[in-house]
């Protein structure tokens, strides 16, 4: 018997020399490439599909193509020797010179050679020797996670001879195949899941199998973390690993754990609470909104009433920003995530010690409204586009836009999510701890930039009140406080809806057969923000096409005097005189394409055209009587109308479009600020059972932001993330144009069947 360090020794000395001989990527693709291009030559004469004589020249070019895929740069091959040696590989395989051109064919009794050799082999052994190739290759490569998810993470996880022979699999063996295919994403996660299922020795009396953590692989972490993010399912995660696709349940709590302890030493090291995916130097936006869970169970005893905090950065095509760091992913076992510090976790006591602080006085000049003039034109053009149309080809509100490209060129925003706060978001503490924090943030990352919080309606009346009052360290000249764009686009639609109770809308709606009951009513109160505005986009194409019949019947009537007919306008002004009922509906379509002017300022990113729809807008919330939006919408629009005086930077920053957020690289679908903010909380699904648990909520709320960019950051590099891809706009489909023509059509001949509204003669509103 030899002694361990003696044995150690010899088994070091043979790794190594194994290693040694392990040839580079670049010198395995030539044997790769000729025995690929050995199949095609074979496989294609037998199936008698291909040619039965092929070029030389051909050959050679196939050979160099599927080189440089391997990764050999600017392959130089020889053709008299590549020839050669397949004559000698294939015997059957003759070379006949036909003028300049080398032809290869094989002999007449090809087909029984072929089945012949094949009973000289052993299938079986070809696939051992195989299997034993590639794990050998498997076993020998390492791949660790060290708690991030880069460009090239996937590629070097896995060995390159296993992804070949999976392409292989996959798609064929042969050349031109490897050629047209590459290696696709199912080939990607089929190695890595290969790869990670892979063990060195396996135990038959084991009950279970623990994976090496020296073959975790980049595709069952982001399966185990994403299953975890979005249900928060122990059976679900367990039951995917069991089947070999996701890494165990306690290892994605581990992963999760050193995940919220390295965010909290980086944390501490900064001396900032700040997320490592923002970037230094770049513009920078927040959002701020309540997070209210109130669980139905019977067995619940605590509800969970905190506060959200979203941060966003806006980089250019010149200027991507500075990296922050990367997360110090140690490898120590962590099971608990440790606190957050006491600085942001500890909302100090504050309120007014007046009553009510009054804004500051500042004169503010009454809008000019023939500049929503061109902008009002161009939602014109699309109704009119609606109605002369004969087939549904961008007929879409928004494909109809997104078709014109008027939007300015963009970069994906950078979008983060701050650890929750289990303060009430509503009260006068919270507000300015979180408008303290934001600013800490914004310092840090882009010295010398005026913070920019926005907010829903109750946040941004207690943040003005706290810049009234405290106007030295929080005044308008050190924060710009905004108004949530996704919130006024709901209190314009609910204000809508008020205005069209018992109107007849909803009944129409369902006589269409466009919506039930239930459904039609749910649109007079928002229930959901995008069914109501797809609605309200096919009410106002229906009452623009009643309104044009309306006027072409009109015009029938009067032909015998042309010079009495007065304009499509002229005559509109006069109707709305003589018919409540008309004066109404048109009041009606005038409120919605106002309305969709505001949305098409976020979809834009058109900064003009926002304050333009906003002074348009607030006359409205007056007359439906909208308290607090009819208070507080006017200190917004001042805000934004001085913008240029007071932050000269900063308006220019919005004017370029960064006042709004790009989540995806597709045109006309950028979105508010606030819109963006709820749409990064909402991606933190499973907040039940977490309320009970301190330990549960602190990994929630720490690691929880964390756990959703290590998933988005895996969807990056494997190119499958929702709307990276792609620029054209979801609705640019031909299903969602014919669905929405069609229900215009539907809506128009219900209400035109009920009387069209536009030629309504009674002094009364019916």
């Amino acid at each position: 018997m030899l002694d361990r360090p003696v044995q150690r020794e010899r088994t070091y000395l043979r790794a190594t020399k194994r290693l040694e001989q392990e040839r580079a990527p670049e010198e395995d693709a030539h044997p790769q490439a000729f025995s690929e291009l050995v199949t095609y030559l074979v496989e294609t004469t037998r199936s008698g599909e291909g040619p039965a004589v092929f070029r030389l020249a051909d050959i050679v070019h196939l050979y160099a193509q599927r080189l440089e895929q391997l990764g050999v740069d600017a392959p130089a091959v020889n053709s008299t020797r590549l020839k050669e040696k397949l004559l000698s590989e294939i015997p059957e395989l003759e070379a006949h010179k036909k003028g300049r051109d080398v032809l290869l064919a094989f002999q007449k009794d090809v087909g029984f050679v072929l089945s012949e050799a094949s009973d000289y082999y052993s299938e079986a052994i070809i696939l051992g020797k195989a299997a034993n190739i590639l794990r050998r290759h498997m076993l020998d490569h390492k791949s660790t996670f060290d708690g991030t998810f880069h460009e090239l993470c996937i590629e070097q996880a896995i060995p390159l001879t296993l992804l070949q022979f999976v392409a292989m699999l996959e798609h064929g063996a042969d050349i031109k195949s490897q050629l047209r295919f590459g290696a696709s994403k199912t080939d990607l996660a089929i190695a890595q899941l290969l790869q990670y299922n892979c063990y060195a020795r396996y135990k038959e009396v084991a009950a279970t199998h623990r994976h090496s953590k020296d073959r975790e692989t980049p595709f069952p972490v982001y399966m185990g973390m994403s299953v975890y993010t979005k249900t928060r399912k122990r059976k679900l995660v367990e039951m995917l690993n069991e089947h070999g696709i996701s890494i165990s349940y306690d290892r994605v709590l581990e992963i999760s754990a050193q995940l919220g302890d390295a965010t909290v030493s980086k944390y501490v090291e900064d001396g900032v609470v700040c997320p490592p995916v923002l970037r230094k130097g770049l513009f920078t936006t927040s959002a701020m909104d309540n997070i209210d869970h109130n669980p139905t169970a019977t067995t619940v005893t605590t509800s969970f009433h905190g506060t959200s905090v979203s941060v966003f950065q806006h980089p250019t095509k010149e200027d991507k920003g500075e990296e922050c760091g990367q997360l110090k992913f140690g490898e120590k076992k962590v099971k608990t995530v440790p606190e957050l510090p006491d600085s942001f976790t500890n909302v100090q006591p504050a309120f007014f010690t007046k009553k009510k602080p009054s804004p500051p006085q500042s004169g503010v000049t009454h809008p000019d409204t023939s500049l929503l003039r061109p902008q009002l034109a161009m939602e014109y053009e699309w109704l009119e586009k609606v109605t002369l149309t004969d087939g549904p080809v961008d007929v879409t509100w928004s494909a109809h836009h997104a078709s014109q490209k008027r939007g300015k060129p963009f970069e994906v925003s950078i979008t983060s999510l701050l650890p929750l706060l289990r303060d009430q978001a509503h009260s006068v503490a919270t507000v300015k701890h979180v408008m303290d924090k934001i600013k800490e943030i914004v310092a840090f990352l882009n010295h010398g930039q005026v913070p920019v919080i926005a907010a829903d309606q109750p946040i941004y009346a207690v943040a003005k009140q706290v810049q009234w009052h405290w106007p030295e360290i929080y005044g308008e000249d050190k924060f710009v406080i905004m108004f949530g764009g996704l919130h006024i686009e709901m209190a314009a639609l609910k204000s809508i809806g008020t205005l069209l109770q018992d109107s007849g809308w909803t009944g129409a709606l369902v006589e269409a057969g466009i919506a039930s009951p239930g459904t039609a009513d749910s649109f007079l109160t928002v229930s959901s923000i995008t069914r109501t505005r797809q609605m309200h986009q096919i009410t106002g194409c229906s009452l623009y096409k009643l309104l044009k019949a309306a006027h072409m019947d009109y015009s029938k009537e009067t032909d015998e005097q042309p010079e009495e007919v007065p304009s499509f306008e002229a005559w509109c002004e006069h109707r709305k005189l003589q018919s409540p009922q008309f004066h109404f509906w048109y009041m009606v379509l005038s409120m919605e394409l106002v309305i969709l002017l505001l949305i098409r300022s976020f979809r834009e990113a058109n900064f003009f055209l926002y304050c333009q729809s906003l002074a348009e807008l607030i006359p409205y919330f007056f007359a439906n009587n909208n308290v607090n939006y009819a208070r507080w919408l006017p200190i917004h629009y001042r805000d934004m109308v001085t913008l240029e005086q007071k932050h000269h930077q900063l308006a220019q920053e919005f004017q370029s479009g960064n006042f709004v957020v790009h989540k995806s690289s597709r045109q006309f679908s950028a979105m508010a600020i606030d819109q963006a903010g709820q749409r990064c909380h909402q991606g933190r699904r499973g907040a039940i059972g977490v309320t009970e648990d301190p330990s549960a909520l602190r990994r929630w709320m720490i690691a929880g932001p964390e756990v959703s960019h290590l998933v988005a950051q895996y969807e990056a590099a494997c190119g499958t993330k929702e709307g990276t891809e792609h620029t054209s706009h979801h609705e640019e489909t031909e299903r969602a144009q014919r669905v929405f023509f069609e229900n215009v059509e539907k809506l128009s001949q219900a209400m035109k069947d009920m009387g069209n509204p536009f030629q309504e003669e009674s002094r009364d509103l019916l």
